[in-house]
């Protein structure tokens, strides 16, 4: 595998910058690296696979002149991506990441991000990946690390050592919430290697964070976006948008990001192994 550049693509420092207030840290980081890992060109053609919300359809659209697609199989989240003033350039279309309802070698670059732990069959996602992608097309896929940190889920990590297994339905689920698995780094890779892609990069992600932080970012958070306490996104709605922004004036509610992020300070850019919430990978089509 090679080792990550020493420079990262203008798109992954300008999506750093834009994420500054961004409250899950595991997320701004794996976000910048799957920006890094396709850097986008104008005119190529590139798909979010398994798109929900739309966020990386979403910054994309706000950061790059990239024909971007995205494909999702829940109308709920297609309307909400439909929704965002960046995320609706996209060409949208319901559909199932098993079967994806386009032509083979149909896209440059691929993006499938915190999807196949949801999957009953990843491996049938992984050979779509392959069969749309072009020739020498590179895709970027993330999942959650089977390892991750004491600290970003402190009541699943307890039961899991105690022998009791996780909680298995909200609020408590936490970083198992509707996952059919985790993942190890090697895993993952033989998952990739398995649909005849060649990986070229893999990586652990986010080490420390601040007590319980996947409970406060997507319980407390989710209940902020939806009273409108984070003030309006793009298009002027109520959005976890909102703090994406590249104006550095501060709200309350960007400083009580600010706060949640604090131990990132702490983070290297990446592991090799140990605990991490998060593993990337990049891998190319041959050919």
């Amino acid at each position: 595998m090679t080792q990550r550049n020493a420079t990262r693509p203008e798109i992954a420092v300008r999506a750093r910058r834009l994420l500054e207030y961004e409250a899950d840290i595991a997320f701004r980081r794996r976000a910048c690296t799957v920006l890094e890992y396709i850097d986008p060109q104008p005119g190529e053609r590139i798909l979010e696979d398994g798109c929900g919300l739309g966020f990386y359809l979403h910054l994309l659209g706000r950061l790059s002149k990239a024909e971007v697609w995205g494909i999702e199989l829940d109308r709920g989240r297609l309307a909400a991506a439909l929704d965002d003033e960046y995320a609706s350039k996209a060409r949208l279309a319901l559909g199932d990441v098993t079967r994806l309802p386009v032509a083979d070698g149909s896209f440059d670059k691929l993006i499938i991000s915190e999807v196949l732990e949801h999957l009953d069959d990843d491996a049938a996602a992984m050979r779509e990946v392959a069969r749309v992608l072009k020739p020498g097309g590179v895709c970027a896929v993330t999942v959650p690390n089977a390892g991750y940190p004491p600290l970003w889920d402190p009541l699943n990590y307890g039961r899991e050592r105690l022998g009791l297994g996780h909680f298995s339905s909200e609020p408590l689920s936490g970083i198992w919430t509707d996952h059919r698995r985790l993942y190890g780094k090697q895993q993952l890779v033989e998952v990739v290697e398995g649909a005849g892609l060649r990986v070229t990069d893999a990586r652990l992600e986010t080490r420390y964070s601040i007590p319980f932080s996947h409970n406060i970012v997507y319980g407390l958070g989710k209940y902020v976006v939806q009273k409108n306490l984070a003030g309006r996104g793009a298009g002027g709605k109520s959005s976890r948008f909102a703090f994406w922004t590249e104006e550095r004036k501060l709200t309350p509610a960007r400083l009580a990001a600010s706060a949640i992020t604090a131990f990132d300070r702490f983070n290297q850019e990446s592991y090799e192994d140990g605990a991490a919430v998060s593993i990337c990978l990049r891998a190319v089509k041959p050919g």
